[in-house]
């Protein structure tokens, strides 16, 4: 009867350990979401993002000749910044009212 017993703690000792391996886990998943989800709002990545798009925008248009290329590659990158000011506030109203299916 002894030897049920140790057997049984032994398994739930071993059990214990692969809980706590799945916890730590979960925990270094949500680390590294939220690292990521840091970036995705941050204002580097949004100044990174204007920046390329009016270089990308104002060599394209450099290349197929429209007028003054430099001072209408604002007009995209604009249409971008106003995005990022806009879509904040419509994810949070959107989030409060999705529910899942």
């Amino acid at each position: 009867m002894a030897d049920r017993y140790a057997s049984s703690n032994e398994e739930v000792l071993e059990r214990l350990r692969v809980l706590e391996a799945a916890v730590e886990e979960l925990r270094d998943r949500n680390r590294r979401v939220e690292r990521e989800k840091g970036w995705e709002t941050s204002l580097s990545r949004k100044i990174l993002l204007s920046a390329l798009t009016y270089g990308i925008t104002a060599l394209v248009f450099w290349k197929i000749a429209v007028p003054d290329p430099l001072a209408n590659a604002l007009i995209p990158t604009t249409g971008y910044v106003i995005s990022t000011l806009t879509i904040p506030w419509a994810r949070e109203i959107w989030v409060a009212r999705w529910r899942p299916p």
